[in-house]
């Protein structure tokens, strides 16, 4: 008889072990998928910053125009515009010497130094391709923008951007 509850202890740990190492790891994925999702609240919010906003807009196809002649009519503002290709010309081809092209290059750098991010964060296994569907819309705007393809080779790793759009598809 003695043997039977020696026994029967033996069997109710090893039980109550599973069930705890079972409601841990229950636990443990439950706070992972909140730290993951906190995680990328974060990058959502710096991925809607002030400073990306000129570049979301012109792969949006708006119009850039500086401050200065905003006051202009909309066909004038038209008239004064530059193309994207402008804005994003390789330095050695002509100087960036005016605020509204060093405005546009910087919220592109903004953006593009966040993508190289995402980039490494893939690379790395810290996020997914699926977490990445967030951002399609615009890693599709610049894969379809031969001019910020061109920037991104004059600037940046190619191979950072098609390891990101080969992630989205």
């Amino acid at each position: 008889m003695n043997e039977d509850i020696k026994f029967f202890i033996e069997i109710s740990t090893f039980v109550l072990a599973l069930v705890a190492a079972f409601v841990a790891l229950i636990e443990f994925r439950s706070n992972n998928r909140i730290k993951r999702a906190e995680f990328l609240e974060k990058l959502i919010v710096e991925f809607h910053d002030s400073k990306i906003e000129v570049a979301r807009a012109l792969l949006d196809d708006f119009v850039y125009v500086a401050k200065h002649n905003r006051i202009l009519s909309n066909v004038e503002q038209l008239e004064v515009s530059k193309t994207l290709a402008t804005y994003l010309r390789h330095h050695k081809q002509e100087p960036i010497t005016t605020i509204e092209e060093i405005n546009v290059r910087e919220s592109f750098d903004h953006l593009l130094d966040f993508f190289t991010k995402l980039s490494y964060y893939l690379k790395q296994q810290l996020i997914t391709p699926a977490e990445l569907s967030y951002f399609k819309y615009y890693l599709i705007k610049i894969k379809n923008k031969p001019e910020v393809i061109e920037y991104i080779k004059n600037y940046y790793y190619l191979d950072d951007f098609l390891l990101l759009i080969k992630a989205i598809r």
